[in-house]
């Protein structure tokens, strides 16, 4: 069974989690940033609304991030049409943050996934930024 679902909006990618002493108790506390948690319930919301539920055995996962392509880029005669892209985020960071968010929805761990593909590419010109992840059951 594969189902594949739209994310709209730039796509999101994992951010870092800081950590810091915290000066009254010398302890060592560690924050994970607010947009992960706000773009995985984004994430998991689309999932569940395409109709995704928890299976159980190996899953095989797609995901592509179309980002919103720069002004500077646009051209008048010839539109640019989608093309890769080989600036940051880093294609492992999208990957973490939609296998992150699909827990508990499309599968019951991440650890689930034996196989994945992340494509990071610039939407085409005038197009704007978006997420498609493809789920299937193998």
């Amino acid at each position: 069974m594969k189902t594949i679902f739209i994310v709209p909006g730039e796509p999101g990618f994992k951010r870092r989690a800081r950590a810091f002493v915290h000066n009254v108790l010398n302890v060592v506390k560690v924050a994970q940033p607010k947009e992960n948690a706000s773009y995985e319930a984004k994430v998991a919301t689309f999932a569940r609304a395409a109709g995704l539920v928890p299976v159980v055995g190996p899953v095989v996962l797609g995901i592509t991030a179309y980002y919103t392509l720069p002004r500077s880029k646009h051209r008048r005669r010839k539109p640019c049409v989608r093309q890769a892209k080989t600036t940051k985020p880093d294609w492992d960071n999208i990957g973490k943050i939609v296998s992150d968010s699909l827990n508990g929805v499309a599968y019951l761990d991440d650890a689930q996934v034996c196989r994945a593909t992340v494509t990071k590419a610039w939407a085409a010109q005038g197009e704007a930024g978006f997420l498609e992840v493809e789920v299937e059951q193998a």
